[in-house]
């Protein structure tokens, strides 16, 4: 008798146990269901940003239909208007507003060479330790070959000089002024 008691407590028992793990399985294919479903969603997401970089893709390539040899002509091209570019920002040295002049004086201190004006740098870079190189001749003589030294020109500014080059002897027949610089210190 003993054993039939057991076995009606243990069959009470069942169906509880039972009940409970029919709830915890419908509970977790629910869960499974919603996870499948946002899983659907995400792959459907997909597909569509595939489609929208596909269409995007072939609307390029109906407007950009370049060869290899067209990209790399327009390569070398762009390349190009980049040099050129950088060198309109390299300083460049002007002496279009600067004057010389022969001053003929038979008086103490004696004849020079005048170079007065304004030195321009028309780059946009610094040009460091500008330089004018003066050389003057007296015919086939060279009277004077000396240097003028101005420093530093911020870029697109100018300096003004007003520099005597003296010299011995006769008149100047010709001379050369020529600008030297560094593009950094």
């Amino acid at each position: 008798m003993l054993q039939s008691q057991e076995k009606g407590r243990f069959k009470s028992l069942l169906l509880p146990i039972l009940a409970v793990l029919v709830v915890v399985l419908v509970f977790s294919n629910a869960l499974t269901y919603a996870n499948l479903r946002n899983l659907e969603n995400q792959v459907n997401n997909l597909r569509l940003q595939l489609d929208e970089l596909d269409e995007a893709h072939e609307n390029y390539v109906s407007t950009h239909s370049y060869s290899n040899t067209e990209y790399e002509t327009l390569k070398s091209e762009s390349e190009t208007l980049k040099s050129e570019r950088d060198a309109l920002v390299l300083p460049k040295i002007s002496l279009l507003s600067l004057t010389s002049q022969d001053v003929r004086i038979f008086a103490y201190p004696g004849n020079y060479l005048r170079v007065y004006g304004d030195v321009w740098n028309v780059g946009g870079d610094t040009a460091y330790n500008v330089v004018l190189h003066v050389v003057a001749y007296q015919g086939a003589v060279r009277a004077t070959d000396t240097y003028i030294y101005m420093g530093a020109i911020p870029g697109e500014n100018r300096k003004t000089i007003d520099e005597r080059v003296y010299y011995a002897g006769a008149a100047l027949t010709s001379w050369n002024i020529t600008a030297d610089w560094r593009s950094s210190e």
